[in-house]
């Protein structure tokens, strides 16, 4: 069994209307760009602003791409198996993975998650909404149950 859940944090629009209107932006921005480029009035700058435009709206486009899928692995997420626990918190962060067999008892804090590993505490931090971060904790910790692992 699995579960992604990704780190959302915009109350009002899903995921996907996120990823949606993100690309549109990044649509937008290229157009103003071609714009920029065609309409030569005899401007320089207006090339160069034009050229800047189309590299932003390609940045939004593959920001929409990647940061909204819960197959990327760009996006903010907490991906719960049979065999671990994996937190990736920023566009640009390493995936932490904890193991279940290593975990001897999870405590929950305000976004944040406390693991009592066999030698040392390990804890991490992630930004989110309040109901993305209950859904984080109710599937730990039915994870945990079936895991035996004490949820405090």
């Amino acid at each position: 069994m699995e579960k992604i859940i990704l780190l959302s944090t915009h109350e009002k629009f899903s995921p996907k209307t996120l990823k949606i209107l993100t690309g549109i932006a990044g649509i937008a921005f290229i157009a103003q760009g071609i714009w920029q480029i065609i309409s030569d009035n005899g401007f320089p700058i207006q090339q160069v602003i034009g050229g800047i435009c189309i590299l932003c709206g390609a940045g939004y486009l593959f920001y929409s791409a990647t940061s909204f899928s819960k197959k990327s692995k760009y996006s903010s997420k907490v991906k719960i198996t049979n065999d671990f626990i994996e937190f990736k918190t920023g566009f640009f962060s390493d995936a932490v993975r904890y193991y279940w067999q290593n975990i001897k008892s999870i405590q929950f804090g305000s976004y944040r998650v406390i693991f009592q590993m066999e030698d040392k505490e390990q804890s991490i931090g992630y930004s989110s909404i309040s109901s993305v971060s209950k859904e984080i904790k109710d599937t730990i910790r039915e994870f945990a149950s079936t895991k035996g692992v004490l949820v405090i």
